[in-house]
């Protein structure tokens, strides 16, 4: 039996507000979760430097993921005009 989908995104709430919450406490200093050197100093754990690193990666595979998928919507169109199935 899995979790319904009102009780995952709560239980992914409640997750994400304990992680921020633990991240901004002044008594607790947590390293940042990809580097492991700097200070994390935002909510998903990372240090000023990683949370722009992780961006730009997560913006180059979305960048990648487009060019991937646009020769396959092209070739979707070219099916659908000469009536065929893609």
């Amino acid at each position: 039996m899995g979790i319904s989908g009102d009780d995952a995104a709560g239980a992914d709430r409640n997750a994400t507000d304990t992680v921020f919450e633990t991240h901004f406490r002044e008594d607790i200093h947590i390293l940042c979760i990809r580097c492991e050197e700097a200070s994390a100093v935002d909510e998903l754990g990372y240090c000023a430097h990683c949370h722009w690193a992780a961006k730009a990666e997560v913006e180059e595979g979305l960048d990648r993921l487009r060019r991937y998928l646009r020769p396959w919507a092209r070739y979707g169109d070219w099916c659908l005009q000469r009536g065929l199935e893609p």
